[in-house]
């Protein structure tokens, strides 16, 4: 065997040896989430269009989910759906065919809301030890 018909055959296994454990490390493809992708892509897309915050957005995924998907499978979607807004970045929105200025104005409001349930959330914690401090004095 020739050096170069040795080169090239080792190469070729290391690369099919690559494929094989990229193709291992991805899993076995979620039936669920084939079945509804449709659906999946028509709520993100309608979420970051009309520009919901995390509370109306919440709410329009239980309606929709309510009307489309049946009772079993609602809670699922709803889960699936929510994961995929919380991930939803600059480098995977178009994906859901969304456009650049779309995704741009309801992320403003995605993660305003975001700062401000934070700021909420430092108040309380705040409020919460100022009334332990006083009821320690």
């Amino acid at each position: 065997m020739s050096l170069y018909s040795r080169t090239y055959s080792s190469g070729h296994m290391a690369v099919a040896e690559q494929y094989a454990a990229f193709r291992q490390s991805l899993g076995e493809p979620d039936p669920f989430r084939f079945k509804h992708r449709e659906a999946l892509r028509e709520v993100v897309a309608n979420v970051v269009r009309n520009q919901l915050d995390r509370k109306a957005a919440l709410a329009f995924l239980a309606s929709w989910a309510g009307n489309n998907i049946t009772a079993e499978e609602g809670g699922r979607f709803r889960e699936m759906a929510e994961t995929e807004l919380l991930g939803l970045h600059e480098g995977n929105f178009a994906r859901y065919q969304i456009r650049p200025a779309e995704f741009a104005a309801w992320q403003e409001i995605w993660t305003t809301e975001r700062s401000i349930d934070a700021w909420l959330c430092e108040f309380q914690k705040l409020g919460r030890l100022q009334r332990l401090s006083a009821s320690w004095a």
